[in-house]
């Protein structure tokens, strides 16, 4: 059974989908392709897309069905032609958290000034209380803390970089959790190496490790000249797809925290370059597959 916690906005999206290829590549598509650019596309255009990303047509369609179940999509005809929009719900909410991309890469004001220094040496704590026996609802939260990069500290406690903090009110207001959550500004007061600590909760190396996979990827991805097919269009997406995913793992952790050379920004550097070269050429493509 679909979660239906409180009176949030978008308390109808069910925030406890799995994350199946079919069902991300879902969401990158809308993202870059969809949510500005009319809101649209016919069945048979979403199943050629993730055609061209290797999903099958039958995945496809099942993928489509489960994303309206969820209230992600919704059925929509237009022209006498079948096809699929994002939920109004869907739209807000990725408006408001961004769904793991960066706020530089979709054109939004940049974090306020001062909020970088202010999380050198401020975290978030989060603690939750749901009953056990709503095993839907707990499985939801600890998903959406899971993406927005909280670690565990064991019954009910969870935390992440100060960074994460107004992005998380959000969601949480946006679903419906927020009567379940105590959120709190806090400080690393001891005892130990603050460094210490962080590798108990994050496994701060693999996430480095994400990183360098992803600038090797799109390196290799920015040497092709990009033309209006379905290789550049899988380059957009690919990029996309893998940026969100370290970004649901990637804590958001004070410099201080961090190791030395984190590769982060280096990987956002890339990311923006592969869209101004790219992400035309396309759209030229899924044009050019029917979308209008």
């Amino acid at each position: 059974m679909k979660p239906r916690v409180g009176a949030g906005p978008y308390a109808r999206l069910d925030l406890a989908i799995p994350s199946t290829p079919a069902n991300s590549f879902i969401t990158d598509i809308g993202i870059w392709f969809v949510r500005e650019r009319g809101n649209w596309l016919p069945a048979a255009t979403w199943v050629s897309l993730l055609g061209a990303l290797e999903i099958p047509a039958s995945s496809a369609r099942t993928a489509l069905h489960r994303m309206t179940k969820a209230d992600y999509l919704q059925q929509e005809t237009r022209s006498a032609r079948r096809g699929y929009s994002m939920s109004h719900e869907w739209i807000g909410y990725l408006r408001h958290v961004h769904d793991g991309l960066p706020s530089a890469l979709l054109s939004q004001d940049p974090d306020p000034p001062g909020e970088q220094q202010q999380s050198e040496d401020k975290w978030t704590l989060l603690t939750f209380s749901i009953p056990e026996t709503r095993r839907a609802e707990r499985h939801a939260i600890r998903t959406l803390l899971g993406r927005n990069g909280f670690a565990s500290l064991g019954n009910g406690v969870w935390i992440a970089s100060v960074a994460r903090l107004p992005e998380t009110r959000v969601a949480l207001e946006a679903t419906g959790f927020a009567d379940y959550v105590d959120m709190f500004r806090a400080q690393h007061e001891g005892f130990g190496e603050l460094a210490e600590f962080v590798a108990r909760c994050w496994d701060t190396e693999a996430i480095a490790t994400m990183y360098r996979t992803f600038i090797r990827d799109v390196r290799r991805r920015i040497r092709r000249d990009p033309t209006a097919d379905a290789r550049t269009f899988a380059d957009i997406i690919i990029a996309s797809n893998n940026w969100r995913r370290i970004n649901f793992t990637d804590p958001a952790l004070p410099t201080a925290a961090l190791p030395r050379e984190w590769p982060r920004t280096d990987a956002e550097r890339l990311f923006s370059e592969l869209l101004a070269r790219s992400l035309d050429p396309a759209q030229d493509y899924v044009e050019s597959m029917g979308a209008s």
